[in-house]
């Protein structure tokens, strides 16, 4: 053990005089380590981990989906959630909420907040097995004494807003108008169900008239927690059972419509498993190129050694003894390497949640504990050794025979670093390739016509409260004094107000009836649902092709009036004109709608055609949540300006509305790509972090041949070899290496251009220009790292090569 220890002194102080050698491996090592650990950091916490709740494995959600009409994940009515949970038997609870926003109250020198909230059913925490740390959770009690009562926080509202008051529980606050007692505190890090947004409070969901009009209104989410012994598949099997009870029992709202039982933990974290699995075999791919860099580098400095390593031999070393200096090398390489490396880990997993923003779910915490910091210490010290000990046998296997720099241990070696070089061209190439592919795929959705107008407008939202705006007419009221006042703001072109933004990534769909051609209830049709004001389509920039669009006269008292998208008009309606028809829509408004104006699509995301679409106006069909846009002119006012103003007029109005949810139109469009985006910028980070390891383990390989072929290079020039034709064939050599690295990496390329198939818009896995673009700009790139080596071998003087040989 002391003779290992001093051998690693021996190593430091060797190092030491050879600072760049150090650095450089140090640094390759640090990068592979500390990117690899962030990324598996994220992916243990999204995928492998299991969800933080009590026996994660028996919890699943329950999603509707009605195959017939290609509905493939849908929420359940309160009815038929109703009917599961009384009926089923392979449930030990089964619970059901709604995300929604609300208004908590300001008071003196404090403003209003809007708040992120989830309505729930009867054992929502009971059926996660948590409960808060301060205070209790909500229990049946406060079921049965009518909606508005208490109120369970979050552990960031608590500290942002009471400024983490031990003496909160028991408190009462105002909530959208009503008072509500907090009666407990979550624990930091709880955001369930909304896994890829805080939630702020989760107040109790009683159903009331309303919700249970129909079978056919379905928003809400469901849950179970199977009981102990009951199988997935039989749970499936019997609520398909208690599918197709329903759809006899109600045919008309339930017809085609079954149940699927799936896991929790798939239901919650299934849509970013492909995206995560694509950057752990990136980032893996640049680790095994940052190893395969420093074993090129560890089995020159053998190489260099040979004489030592030789002399060694010479005195009786055997192979273990001779490899010892070389792997304690390598070991003190690998431990300064994972020192590094696991401080880049945490700047590195930082900067991924950071570009992630909300594209990843985070009911686990990514953490960086010790567990995970000891492997990747461990793993950094095992590539250190078998980097060191790989590449030097031949040097050492060759030591008995006096070393020679033409000797077979010299053409092994470099033998092996041509091996490694070439691998890593063409692991490079692969990464390349899938972040061009990723790259073009962003451009290609970036170029879509989205049909709306994204330059210049201001979007924010605002809801109204139950407690002031019970009425539909008084939350018209409310909008139209807010659109007037809002028009007239100096820079501000167009106003208008919808339930839902294009491009935000929310949809609400609703069934209608053509009057002319009426279906039964199960077999209507669908289409995006919008309640707009006059100015929402004008202020979007959204074309009507023909009649009309929506105007003031279009209120409460006049007959009801609808606008239709081309797509709904061409799948509707075929070849008839559908101005002057009438539908009926299934927003609980029994009277029938003319249709009066055709406008243009408008894509709800640039990756898929745009959906049938319908506008009515929202004066006939007034709501307390709308989304406000501000169409304005840069040239008369900035945007801080307008947005202090409608600030002002929002207040002037009503000062307990928060505003929030402020944002550019141009942001809603780029963070309608965030999960591509965050593919592209990722894929693109480790395909340059991985052709600059490439670029300096070719620099490195030619230096080494250059000096080994000095005499050579020194022989030709003095039979007559021009700088030009010795600059041509080190170059030849290095460009043919990266080639070679190149063809292979192409093939790899394209066998793994499946996993990105999905992923991809307006370009193949195997699109010729993306493999052309990225195999050159890695032949250019190899082409820099040898011009240095073979410019030295072009200025070599003839008789000091001679010499030296």
């Amino acid at each position: 053990m002391s003779d290992f220890i001093r051998q690693l002194g021996f190593a430091a102080r060797g190092l030491r005089r050879h600072p760049g050698f150090a650095l450089v491996a140090v640094l390759t090592l640090g990068l592979g380590i500390g990117a690899a650990t962030s990324v598996f950091s994220v992916v243990d916490a999204v995928l492998l981990r299991g969800l933080p709740f009590h026996e994660p494995d028996q919890l699943v959600r329950l999603i509707s989906n009605n195959p017939a009409r290609g509905i493939d994940r849908f929420g359940s009515s309160p009815l038929d959630f109703l009917d599961w949970r009384k009926d089923s038997k392979s449930f030990a609870q089964v619970v059901a909420w709604a995300a929604g926003n609300a208004t908590l109250a300001g008071g003196p020198g404090v403003e209003a907040a809007r708040l992120d909230a989830e309505y729930v059913t009867e054992d929502f925490f009971a059926l996660l097995g948590v409960n808060p740390p301060r205070g209790r959770p909500l229990l049946a009690s406060d079921y049965t004494g009518g909606q508005g009562q208490v109120v369970v926080i979050s552990d960031a509202l608590w500290r942002s807003r009471f400024g983490a008051d031990p003496g909160v529980v028991g408190r009462a606050v105002e909530i959208d108008g009503h008072a509500r007692e907090i009666v407990g505190v979550m624990a930091p890090g709880f955001r369930f169900p909304n896994a890829y947004a805080a939630v702020d409070v989760w107040l109790p969901y009683i159903f009331g008239p309303d919700d249970l009009h129909s079978r056919g209104a379905r928003w809400l989410s469901v849950a179970g927690r199977l009981r102990p012994g009951v199988p997935l598949a039989g749970a499936q099997a019997e609520m398909t059972a208690l599918a197709a009870r329903l759809e006899q029992f109600d045919p008309a709202h339930n017809g085609g419509w079954k149940i699927a039982v799936m896991s929790l933990q798939e239901a919650t974290v299934g849509a970013t498993r492909k995206s995560l699995l694509m950057l752990f075999g990136a980032v893996a791919l640049l680790l095994l190129i940052a190893c395969f860099n420093v074993a090129s580098l560890l089995a020159a400095r053998a190489f260099a050694r040979r004489g030592e390593i030789a002399l060694r031999a010479a005195l009786g070393g055997g192979t273990r003894r001779l490899l010892a200096p070389l792997a304690a090398e390598g070991l003190v390489l690998a431990l300064a390497g994972g020192a590094f490396g696991l401080l880049c880990a945490r700047w590195c997993r930082d900067g991924l949640l950071w570009l992630a923003g909300g594209q990843l779910p985070q009911l686990n915490s990514p953490d960086l504990d010790m567990p995970l910091l000891v492997g990747a210490l461990a793993f950094a010290i095992l590539a250190g050794v078998l980097c060191s000990v790989l590449p030097a046998l031949p040097v050492v296997r060759g030591a008995a025979l006096e070393i020679r720099r033409e000797s077979s241990g010299s053409r092994r070696t470099a033998s092996i670093r041509r091996v490694l070089v070439v691998s890593e061209v063409a692991l490079t190439l692969v990464l390349l390739a899938g972040a061009g592919l990723m790259a073009r795929t962003l451009f290609n959705l970036l170029g879509q016509d989205a049909g709306v107008r994204t330059a210049n407008v201001l979007t924010f939202n605002l809801v109204l409260p139950d407690s002031s705006y019970a009425k539909a007419a008084d939350q018209g009221r409310f909008f139209d004094a807010l659109l007037t006042q809002l028009a007239a703001v100096p820079g501000v072109i167009n106003a208008g107000a919808t339930n839902v933004l294009p491009l935000s990534g929310n949809d609400w769909s609703i069934s209608f009836d053509r009057v002319d051609r009426p279906k039964s209830e199960m077999d209507q049709d669908s289409a995006e649902y919008r309640v707009i004001t006059p100015g929402l389509l004008p202020s979007l920039g959204v074309a009507m092709r023909r009649g009309r669009g929506l105007a003031a006269e279009d209120r409460v008292g006049v007959p009801l009036v609808v606008l239709v998208s081309e797509t709904f008009a061409k799948r509707y309606y075929g070849g008839e004109d559908p101005l002057g028809k009438q539908i009926k829509i299934g927003d609980r408004t029994p009277d029938p709608r003319t249709i009066v104006g055709v406008v243009a699509d408008v894509r709800e995301d640039l990756a898929t055609p745009a959906p049938p679409m319908y506008y009515v106006a929202a004066a006939q069909h007034p709501l307390d949540a709308m989304v406000i846009t501000l169409h304005t002119d840069p040239a008369v006012a900035s945007t801080t300006a307008v947005l202090e103003a409608a600030r002002d007029v929002v207040a002037r109005l009503d000062r307990n509305l928060p505003v929030y949810g402020v944002v550019s139109f141009e942001q809603v469009r780029r963070e309608s790509l965030g999960r591509r985006r965050l593919s592209a910028l990722l894929l693109g980070a480790f395909a340059g972090a991985a052709l600059l390891l490439a670029v300096v383990g070719l620099y490195g390989l030619m230096s080494f041949q250059v000096s080994q072929r000095s005499g050579e290079f020194g022989v030709r020039a003095a039979l007559g070899a021009r700088r030009v034709d010795l600059l041509r064939m080190v170059l030849g050599q290095g460009l043919r290496l990266t080639a070679l690295g190149v063809a292979l990496g192409v093939g790899a390329a394209l066998l793994l251009g499946r996993v990105l198939a999905g992923m991809l818009f307006g370009v193949t896995a195997s699109d010729p220009l993306t493999l052309v673009a990225v195999a050159s700009l890695l032949l250019l790139a190899a082409a820099v790292g040898c011009w240095l080596p073979a410019r030295r071998a072009s200025r070599l003087d003839p008789m000091s090569a001679l010499r030296e040989e």
